[in-house]
Protein backbone atom coordinates (compact mmCIF):
# COMPACT_ATOMS: atom_id res chain seq x y z
CA UNK A 1 0.00 0.00 0.00
CA UNK A 2 3.17 2.57 0.61
CA UNK A 3 4.31 1.32 -2.37
CA UNK A 4 1.21 2.20 -4.26
CA UNK A 5 0.84 6.04 -2.37
CA UNK A 6 4.20 6.71 -3.06
CA UNK A 7 4.46 6.10 -6.51
CA UNK A 8 1.14 7.90 -7.11
CA UNK A 9 2.94 10.78 -5.27
CA UNK A 10 5.59 10.75 -7.60
CA UNK A 11 3.35 10.90 -10.62
CA UNK A 12 1.22 13.90 -9.47
CA UNK A 13 4.45 15.94 -8.77
CA UNK A 14 5.72 15.09 -12.50
CA UNK A 15 2.69 16.31 -13.85
CA UNK A 16 2.52 19.16 -11.21
CA UNK A 17 6.04 19.79 -12.74
CA UNK A 18 5.44 19.59 -16.40
CA UNK A 19 2.52 21.33 -16.57
CA UNK A 20 2.14 23.90 -13.33
CA UNK A 21 2.45 26.81 -15.74
CA UNK A 22 0.11 25.25 -18.51
CA UNK A 23 -2.93 24.73 -16.56
CA UNK A 24 -5.98 26.53 -17.38
CA UNK A 25 -9.20 26.49 -14.55
CA UNK A 26 -13.10 26.39 -16.16
CA UNK A 27 -14.35 29.51 -15.69
CA UNK A 28 -18.24 29.16 -15.44
CA UNK A 29 -19.09 33.27 -15.20
CA UNK A 30 -19.40 32.99 -19.17
CA UNK A 31 -22.22 32.41 -20.89
CA UNK A 32 -21.67 31.14 -24.57
CA UNK A 33 -24.26 31.49 -27.29
CA UNK A 34 -24.88 32.30 -31.20
CA UNK A 35 -26.45 35.40 -32.42
CA UNK A 36 -29.79 34.30 -31.80
CA UNK A 37 -28.98 33.54 -27.78
CA UNK A 38 -29.29 30.11 -28.04
CA UNK A 39 -26.16 28.39 -25.56
CA UNK A 40 -23.40 26.59 -26.86
CA UNK A 41 -22.55 23.67 -25.03
CA UNK A 42 -18.72 24.84 -24.45
CA UNK A 43 -16.54 25.17 -21.69
CA UNK A 44 -14.15 28.43 -21.21
CA UNK A 45 -10.44 27.57 -19.39
CA UNK A 46 -8.79 30.77 -18.09
CA UNK A 47 -5.34 31.44 -17.31
CA UNK A 48 -2.83 35.04 -16.29
CA UNK A 49 -0.01 34.55 -18.35
CA UNK A 50 3.01 36.98 -19.11
CA UNK A 51 4.16 37.36 -22.59
CA UNK A 52 6.90 39.11 -24.14
CA UNK A 53 5.10 42.76 -23.52
CA UNK A 54 3.23 41.93 -20.31
CA UNK A 55 0.20 40.24 -18.85
CA UNK A 56 -2.31 38.73 -20.82
CA UNK A 57 -5.75 36.83 -19.84
CA UNK A 58 -5.88 33.59 -21.97
CA UNK A 59 -8.75 32.02 -22.33
CA UNK A 60 -9.29 28.62 -24.23
CA UNK A 61 -12.94 27.97 -25.15
CA UNK A 62 -13.58 23.72 -25.42
CA UNK A 63 -16.35 23.27 -28.17
CA UNK A 64 -17.18 19.29 -27.29
CA UNK A 65 -20.28 19.53 -29.67
CA UNK A 66 -17.65 19.69 -32.87
CA UNK A 67 -17.14 16.31 -34.51
CA UNK A 68 -13.85 16.38 -33.03
CA UNK A 69 -13.37 18.30 -29.62
CA UNK A 70 -12.60 22.26 -31.30
CA UNK A 71 -10.17 24.75 -28.96
CA UNK A 72 -9.79 28.19 -29.11
CA UNK A 73 -7.22 30.50 -27.77
CA UNK A 74 -8.70 34.30 -26.97
CA UNK A 75 -6.09 36.92 -25.28
CA UNK A 76 -7.13 39.75 -23.67
CA UNK A 77 -5.89 42.56 -24.43
CA UNK A 78 -3.97 41.57 -27.00
CA UNK A 79 -7.25 40.94 -29.03
CA UNK A 80 -6.45 37.18 -30.31
CA UNK A 81 -8.65 34.47 -31.33
CA UNK A 82 -5.97 31.31 -32.32
CA UNK A 83 -6.41 27.89 -33.82
CA UNK A 84 -4.35 25.73 -31.22
CA UNK A 85 -1.94 22.85 -31.91
CA UNK A 86 -3.58 19.87 -30.11
CA UNK A 87 -1.79 17.31 -31.71
CA UNK A 88 1.09 17.33 -28.74
CA UNK A 89 -0.49 17.15 -25.96
CA UNK A 90 -3.83 17.99 -23.66
CA UNK A 91 -6.24 16.54 -21.60
CA UNK A 92 -8.77 17.53 -18.94
CA UNK A 93 -9.27 16.54 -15.24
CA UNK A 94 -12.43 18.05 -13.14
CA UNK A 95 -12.29 22.03 -13.66
CA UNK A 96 -8.84 22.27 -15.46
CA UNK A 97 -7.38 21.70 -18.61
CA UNK A 98 -3.13 20.77 -18.59
CA UNK A 99 -1.69 21.89 -22.05
CA UNK A 100 1.93 20.86 -23.06
CA UNK A 101 3.53 23.88 -23.61
CA UNK A 102 3.45 22.57 -27.58
CA UNK A 103 -0.22 23.17 -27.12
CA UNK A 104 -0.21 26.47 -26.03
CA UNK A 105 1.06 27.58 -29.54
CA UNK A 106 -1.71 29.04 -31.84
CA UNK A 107 -2.69 30.42 -34.43
CA UNK A 108 -3.95 34.17 -35.03
CA UNK A 109 -7.02 33.31 -37.30
CA UNK A 110 -8.69 36.99 -36.89
CA UNK A 111 -5.97 38.84 -38.77
CA UNK A 112 -2.90 38.10 -41.04
CA UNK A 113 -2.58 35.97 -43.44
CA UNK A 114 -4.36 33.12 -41.99
CA UNK A 115 -7.50 35.09 -41.28
CA UNK A 116 -10.60 32.87 -40.80
CA UNK A 117 -12.64 35.24 -38.49
CA UNK A 118 -14.03 38.23 -40.24
CA UNK A 119 -15.38 40.19 -37.36
CA UNK A 120 -14.97 39.79 -33.94
CA UNK A 121 -15.27 41.73 -30.52
CA UNK A 122 -12.89 41.35 -28.28
CA UNK A 123 -13.32 43.24 -24.39
CA UNK A 124 -13.01 42.07 -20.90
CA UNK A 125 -17.34 41.46 -20.82
CA UNK A 126 -17.82 40.55 -24.49
CA UNK A 127 -16.18 38.33 -27.10
CA UNK A 128 -18.00 37.88 -30.27
CA UNK A 129 -16.75 36.60 -33.86
CA UNK A 130 -18.07 35.03 -36.80
CA UNK A 131 -17.67 31.28 -36.92
CA UNK A 132 -16.15 29.20 -39.47
CA UNK A 133 -15.44 25.27 -40.15
CA UNK A 134 -17.12 23.03 -37.70
CA UNK A 135 -18.00 26.00 -35.47
CA UNK A 136 -20.69 27.30 -38.30
CA UNK A 137 -23.21 24.15 -36.75
CA UNK A 138 -23.65 26.73 -34.06
CA UNK A 139 -24.43 29.54 -35.97
CA UNK A 140 -23.28 32.48 -38.02
CA UNK A 141 -21.59 34.13 -34.48
CA UNK A 142 -21.03 33.31 -31.33
CA UNK A 143 -21.04 35.50 -28.77
CA UNK A 144 -19.38 35.39 -25.08
CA UNK A 145 -20.67 37.45 -21.96
CA UNK A 146 -20.54 37.50 -18.56
CA UNK A 147 -23.30 36.13 -16.29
Amino acid sequence: MKIILICGLIILIFFGYIFSPNIYFNVTSFKIANENGKEIDARIYKCARTIDFGETNEFIVYFSESSKPAFLTIEIPTQYIGLNNYGFGYFKFLNFIFLTNESKMFMPINEGANKMINNSIITDSLISFTTFYDLKKFGSKIIITKK
